[in-house]
């Protein structure tokens, strides 16, 4: 703690006078959206604190809301009356811009968002006697409040937010390497207050719409996307996702990979793997070490075994259209050849040999010359 921080308040002392910390981000990140529903729809009037002491009084129209930066990653707040404490400095002139507009929302801001908060304020608003009902704003100004310690001092940072139906604020917009134009978005949902992503053109026009918490690029070819949703339960489960905004794959899937040939391995709850094509039918599985993602044939799939004879996994040889195996799991190297057979490297022996798809030897393709290589 910060050894010129005051102990008391009025007489007060400080722990009666502000209460509980939060103990944890995701706490700190309650505690914000509480105070978002208790002020939202109310104009800022006044901003004034002590910068050396870290506490800072935020003056609403009906209330306040006191802010307090201790050592390292601490900050505690207090909802309390217009009566509040460190009135030494203004702080009109830093936050000017806000004032005027309308609370939308409050919430945790950067990285160590315990010592970073981001009050978000608009021309237009949720209706504060019916919260229910939505009201289109384009524009809104956040305004960030953070300390400095090292130069004893508050920092507010003053901003231009997108909000798109007065939920949600673009957070930021960045290219997506290796597609034409499409770009990922980072939105905050301002009535529960969590991060979430989702994908635009060049324009700014909703492609994937912002309802997945992430979204990254599995397959470049087809520009098919990862995308993720947290569950009731707090588990993180995954789908696949076109550009265009169709979702392939429901987000059902502990894990998922995308194949060259035009299908994904995903991993199920019970952490087996399964190969589905993308209307999510099952094509291979369950297995529980899943196939050779860097195949270059949709014919076949190269499943993968432990081998005990030689004391590591290997593969075999799994057709597609009649959903068997056909060559077992007996080499450490497959490539598809385009004369039907296959280079392979059996795992016992090291030896390079070219077989069928029922595991045979074909004598007549045994040079080396025959072997293609990968």
């Amino acid at each position: 703690m910060a050894k010129n921080v005051v102990r008391s308040i009025d007489g007060v002392s400080y722990e009666e006078w502000f209460g509980r910390e939060p103990g944890s981000a995701s706490e700190f990140g309650d505690l914000l959206r509480s105070f978002s529903e208790a002020l939202r729809g109310e104009w800022l009037t006044a901003v004034r604190g002590n910068s050396e002491q870290g506490f800072c009084s935020l003056f609403f129209e009906k209330t306040g809301l006191a802010v307090w930066f201790g050592g390292g990653d601490r900050c505690k707040l207090r909802h309390s009356s217009q009566d509040s404490f460190g009135k030494d400095e203004n702080f009109i002139e830093q936050c000017r811009q806000v004032f005027g507009k309308s609370l939308l929302a409050i919430y945790p801001g950067g990285r160590n968002a315990s010592r970073s908060i981001i009050f978000l304020f608009g021309d237009k608003m949720m209706d504060s006697e019916h919260r229910k009902k939505r009201h289109e704003t384009t524009k809104a100004v956040s305004l960030r409040l953070s300390y400095n310690e090292k130069e004893k001092r508050f920092v507010f940072t003053v901003d231009t937010v997108d909000v798109r139906d007065g939920v949600y604020g673009v957070m930021s917009t960045e290219k997506i390497p290796m597609t034409q134009d499409s770009y990922k978005q980072r939105v905050r949902n301002f009535q529960d207050g969590q991060m979430y992503e989702g994908l635009v053109d060049v324009a700014g026009k909703v492609k994937i719409p912002p309802v997945y918490r992430y979204i990254h690029l599995a397959d470049f070819t087809r520009e098919l996307y990862q995308v993720s949703v947290m569950s009731g339960d707090g588990q993180l489960l995954v789908g696949a996702c076109a550009a265009d905004g169709r979702l392939l794959i429901p987000c059902q899937y502990r894990d998922l990979y995308c194949l060259k040939v035009g299908y994904a391995m995903v991993m199920d709850q019970n952490n087996h793997f399964w190969v589905i094509d993308y209307d999510d039918n099952a094509i291979f599985g369950p297995s529980i070490y899943g196939v050779d993602i860097y195949g270059n044939t949709d014919k076949y799939l190269f499943y993968i075994e432990y081998w005990e004879d030689v004391g590591f996994e290997c593969m075999g040889i799994y057709d597609v259209a009649s959903k068997t195996m056909t060559a077992p799991a007996e080499y450490s190297y497959i490539k598809y050849r385009d004369d039907g057979m296959f280079d392979v490297v059996v795992a016992r022996d090291r030896r390079r040999a070219v077989v069928d798809r029922f595991g045979n030897e074909q004598d007549l393709l045994f040079s080396q010359r025959n072997f293609k290589k990968r």
